[in-house]
């Protein structure tokens, strides 16, 4: 419950005082119920504030026992507060309300949070009336306290949050310089995807613990698409999104649904494996997504890298086997070559998934079997694909993903590297 202490960290009495008052005059004349014909209780409290009359007429008409002077208190207290918040000294950075029009915006959402929670509260009837009006004044402080500190941070800024699904571990977070962190949830922002959630698709049904969160003024889907490519290369482990959401810096806008990007999704399984993150593999992580920054304009890894990321979206492991294969001949091929695929694959590859001589020749040997497991596949034969070849093949292609974006830029061009590895064999 909030006390005095609360009371004594408000910093502007005056902007207090006048919120309450409009919070007060809404309250009088919107608290009886509407009929879901009248809209949404956004819309409501959206027309009043905007001093819509034609809304207000429908309103009055429909509802002869609403007073026409309390709503009238309601738009001489709007306008009182929205004449003096205007001449505070607050921030105005952008994304802060800089008019009369955004401060309005803003009043809006506040009230709606505000008339919401007193009517959940009085829906469930636990208080005496005495009570109710305790608790709201309290809870209209401390949500003051949130809007206050927003109002004077010249900081804030909208920001995108993804769920981390299938993420384990013990990182208390891993800044990526800026561009975006991994780090545990907070409490207000499950309350917030919560709060989205039950709006737009239903309960929340599992808590995420670890969250990627990036700065709005970031391209974020290619962030996001470029950090779970670098988590997937660094070791087994089934991790991506489900959903990503939009929030506000604005503490009581409800946040927006996105869809994360393609290559980042997967499809869950009951057997999908944990990815379990220790802080010792937080360099790392820093490491490949920088590497993998610098390296998004190589056309060959940017066709490899998508094929890997896909392969975790398959629901058949005949449709993950053959986007492995891809993504091993973007890699090892050059461009316009054609014909005996199946040995320059093998020959190429085993210079890099292997270390002697005689590893080499074994190792040959395999791709060159899973190919042929390949070829069949899409020939349409029937084929028994075993989950041991999976696993073999995912980790030939994350080894010779990593090789590739840690020597790149040794050469000059990828049909370079690719003379190199010939000229290797020889």
């Amino acid at each position: 419950m909030t006390n005095n202490r609360d009371l004594g960290k408000i910093r502007n009495k005056k902007v207090f005082k006048l919120i309450k008052e409009v919070n007060t005059s809404f309250i009088d004349a919107l608290d009886k119920p509407f009929l879901s014909e009248y809209g949404s209780l956004h819309d409501r409290v959206k027309a009043i504030v905007e001093a819509d009359s034609s809304v207000l007429a429908k309103i009055l008409l429909k509802r002869p026992d609403l007073k026409n002077e309390d709503l009238s208190r309601c738009l001489l207290k709007t306008e009182n507060y929205l004449q003096s918040i205007i001449k505070e000294n607050i921030s105005r950075n952008i994304p802060h309300a800089s008019t009369k029009e955004g401060y309005r915006e803003e009043l809006v959402h506040f009230l709606e949070k505000m008339l919401r929670e007193r009517g959940q509260i009085k829906r469930q009837g636990f208080f005496t009336e005495e009570g109710l009006k305790r608790h709201f004044n309290d809870f209209l402080t401390r949500e003051y306290l949130r809007y206050e500190e927003y109002l004077y941070d010249n900081s804030v800024m909208d920001f995108v949050i993804c769920p981390l699904e299938n993420f384990v571990g013990t990182p208390s977070i891993i800044d990526f310089g800026g561009h975006l962190t991994i780090r545990r949830i907070t409490q207000d922002e499950f309350h917030s995807l919560a709060e989205v959630k039950t709006r737009y698709e239903g309960e929340l049904k599992s808590y995420p613990e670890f969250i990627l969160y990036v700065p709005s003024n970031r391209d974020w889907m290619k962030d996001v698409t470029t950090l779970i490519t670098a988590l997937r290369l660094l070791k087994k482990g089934t991790v991506g999104l489900n959903k990503a959401y939009f929030g506000y810096a604005f503490p009581f806008r409800p946040w927006r649904i996105l869809e994360p990007p393609a290559e980042t999704k997967f499809f869950k399984k009951k057997s999908d494996s944990l990815y379990v993150c220790s802080n010792s593999e937080s360099k790392e992580i820093i490491r490949l997504f920088s590497t993998l920054e610098r390296m998004r304009n190589a056309r060959y890894l940017s066709l490899a890298m998508r094929r890997y990321n896909l392969a975790y979206q398959r629901e058949t492991i005949e449709d993950r086997f053959l986007d492995y294969f891809i993504s091993l001949e973007s890699l090892y091929s050059k461009r316009g070559e054609i014909g005996e695929v199946t040995h320059r694959i093998s020959t190429r590859a085993s210079l890099v998934l292997a270390e002697s001589f005689e590893d080499r020749q074994n190792k040959r040997k395999r791709i060159k079997d899973l190919y042929n497991i390949r070829s069949r596949i899409v020939h349409g034969q029937l084929v028994r694909l075993r989950q041991e070849n999976i696993w073999e093949t995912e980790d030939s292609v994350r080894t010779s993903l990593k090789w590739f974006i840690t020597h790149e830029k040794e050469y000059t061009n990828h049909d370079r590297i690719i003379e190199e590895f010939d000229l290797g064999h020889e």
